[in-house]
C-alpha cells in the first residue's frame, strides 16, 4: 500500500514538474512576444516621430523663404512655424505613448496642416518670383507629406497588431490621404 502511495506521489511529483516547466515556458514566451511587440511599436513611433520632425523643419525653412513677402502669409507662416515648434516639442516630450497623449499629437498635427493650407493660399497670391523660390521646398514638403501618412498608417496598424490600439492615430473623413500640394 505504501508503494501505491509513495508511486502516486511519485507520479503528482513528475506531472508538477511537468506543468510547473510549462507554465514558465508559457510566461517566459508570453514576455519574449510582448517584448518584440512593444520594440516594434516603439521603431514604427521613431520613424513616425522622424517623418513629423522633417516636416517642422521644412515649415522652419518655407519661414525664412516667405519672410520678404506680404504681411498676411508672413503672419501666417508665423503661426504655422508655432504650430511646428509646439508639434517638435510634443514628440520630444513623448515617452509613454497612450491615448491623450496620441490625441495632443493629433490636434497639434492638424492645427500645423491647416495653417500651411493657409499659407499655400495666400502663397498663391504671390508673384511668380517669391513661388519659384519655395517651390522646392513645396516638392520636399508634398514628399514628407506622404510619408507622414505612410508612417501613420503602418504606425496604425502595428498598433492593432500588438494590441494597442489606444496608441492609434484617429484619422478624421480625408485624412487617410496625403494633402496635394498644387501651384
Amino acid at each position: 500500500m505504501f508503494e501505491t502511495v509513495k508511486e502516486n506521489n511519485m507520479q503528482l511529483i513528475k506531472y508538477s514538474k511537468a506543468l510547473t516547466l510549462k507554465f514558465l515556458f508559457l510566461i517566459i514566451f508570453t514576455g519574449i512576444a510582448h517584448s518584440q511587440d512593444s520594440l516594434l511599436l516603439s521603431e514604427q513611433w521613431k520613424q513616425l516621430k522622424v517623418t513629423l520632425e522633417r516636416r517642422s523643419d521644412l515649415v522652419s525653412v518655407m519661414r525664412k523663404e516667405l519672410s520678404k513677402s506680404g504681411a498676411d502669409i508672413r503672419r501666417e507662416a508665423d503661426s504655422a512655424v508655432i504650430y511646428s515648434q509646439r508639434l517638435f516639442a510634443a514628440l520630444n516630450q513623448q515617452v509613454v505613448l497612450n491615448q491623450p497623449a496620441i490625441d495632443s499629437l493629433v490636434r497639434l498635427n492638424r492645427n500645423l496642416t491647416s495653417s500651411l493650407g493657409r499659407t499655400f493660399v495666400l502663397l498663391e497670391q504671390q508673384p511668380d518670383k517669391i513661388k519659384e523660390k519655395i517651390l522646392p521646398y513645396l516638392a520636399q514638403l508634398e514628399r514628407v507629406e506622404n510619408r507622414i501618412h505612410v508612417a501613420i498608417r503602418h504606425f496604425n496598424v502595428i498598433c492593432l497588431e500588438t494590441d494597442r490600439p489606444e496608441c492609434r492615430f484617429q484619422l478624421e473623413v480625408g485624412e487617410d490621404r496625403a494633402p496635394q500640394v498644387r501651384f
